[in-house]
């Protein structure tokens, strides 16, 4: 993942976790029947609508307070995992 990703091999605790999240919710031969092991370990179906490619381009806004007149109002960013809780606060 981080080869593809062109991510630099410091990074790898990061590859591990997004690994583990996205298997967590991937469809398994290994239980009885054919389901996700989030849904044995929850009880509850996994929001999907938001995974996004490991190594994903985008951008992040940066609010009007934190930055100057002339500066972006983007910053471009690499998605390295999915967090338990998003933190939108500079």
């Amino acid at each position: 993942m981080l080869h593809k990703a062109g991510l630099a091999d410091t990074l790898w605790g990061e590859a591990v976790h997004t690994a583990v999240y996205l298997k967590n919710r991937s469809l398994t031969s290994a239980l009885e029947t054919a389901i996700i092991p989030l849904v044995v370990f929850t009880g509850g179906k996994p929001d999907l609508v938001n995974l996004i490619p490991y190594g994903a381009k985008g951008f992040r806004y940066v609010p009007k307070e934190v930055r100057s007149k002339g500066e972006p109002i983007s910053i471009p960013c690499t998605l390295i995992g999915y967090g338990k809780q998003t933190n939108n606060e500079y």
